[in-house]
């Protein structure tokens, strides 16, 4: 009995101690990874869009090119 009083203990007592870690971290660490990872996806979806309108001028510049040789 004595024995499964002092493992409850020991899970209560390091349940306590990772919150406490956690909350600590939690304003520092994890809500600033939270921020770079929207950032990230934000930034990903635009360089999508960025990297398409780029490849369309591009595309224009060599017809343009492409029509002043012939000419």
């Amino acid at each position: 009995m004595l024995h499964q009083t002092n493992r409850l203990l020991l899970l209560m007592e390091s349940l306590i101690v990772f919150t406490t870690i956690l909350g600590a971290f939690w304003r520092n660490l994890i809500s600033r990874l939270f921020v770079l990872i929207m950032l990230g996806t934000i930034l990903k979806k635009y360089e999508i869009d960025i990297t398409s309108i780029l490849n369309q001028e591009f595309d224009e510049l060599e017809k343009m090119k492409f029509s002043k040789s012939s000419d």
